[in-house]
């Protein structure tokens, strides 16, 4: 990557996690772009508008830079993990440590969603879900899991890991979180009689 390049991945980089940390502080409607100029220490606006038409786009940008982190964040927890029983259990404790380890992340995410922000994020939900029933789909055709469909055990899924969100925000210990997420997808998706 040449040098210009670099800088400019690394300027829109500044700018969304200074937006990351607005969103998180002081909510939706404080997180204008005078707002992240003097939080960011940039000497104009200028600098974000070259980069970013507008709060949409950069918002759908902060939506893409969180993805990012917590897939880079769950290959890490899952190197070397094997068997879909192994896989199930794994991503949802490398999901909940994520929330927890991320609360700026989590809390800018859901100021986008309440803020008419779906749009944004929806894509990685559904890409997220897709991913599930791909580890839900190999774990029945290795006779791990039992027929079930896996489209909507993968939504039942993603939908409890956001949903320890709240949780975890009110002080609910993340491991208890992660112990009964996994403990109800093992029974909910194991063979009949299989300990």
């Amino acid at each position: 990557m040449d040098k210009h390049r670099a800088a400019t991945a690394a300027r829109k980089e500044q700018i969304t996690r200074t937006a990351i940390t607005l969103l998180a502080g002081r909510g939706y409607r404080a997180t204008t772009f005078e707002a992240i100029r003097t939080e960011a220490g940039l000497s104009s606006k200028r600098l974000i508008t070259y980069h970013f038409s507008g709060k949409d786009e950069l918002l759908a940008a902060v939506a893409d830079q969180i993805v990012a982190d917590s897939e880079r964040y769950m290959l890490a927890a899952l190197d070397g993990v094997t068997g879909a029983r192994e896989l199930l259990a794994a991503v949802i404790r490398a999901n909940v440590r994520f929330i927890a380890d991320h609360p700026q992340e989590v809390e800018a995410l859901r100021q986008i969603l309440l803020n008419g922000g779906l749009s944004d994020y929806e894509r990685h939900d559904v890409h997220s879900q897709e991913r599930l029933a791909r580890l839900l789909d190999m774990g029945q055709q290795t006779g791990a899991f039992r027929p079930f469909d896996t489209r909507i055990m993968a939504a039942a899924l993603r939908a409890s890991i956001d949903g320890v969100a709240p949780l975890i925000a009110d002080g609910v210990d993340p491991g208890l979180c992660a112990n009964e997420l996994v403990e109800h997808f093992d029974r909910s998706t194991r063979q009949n009689g299989r300990a």
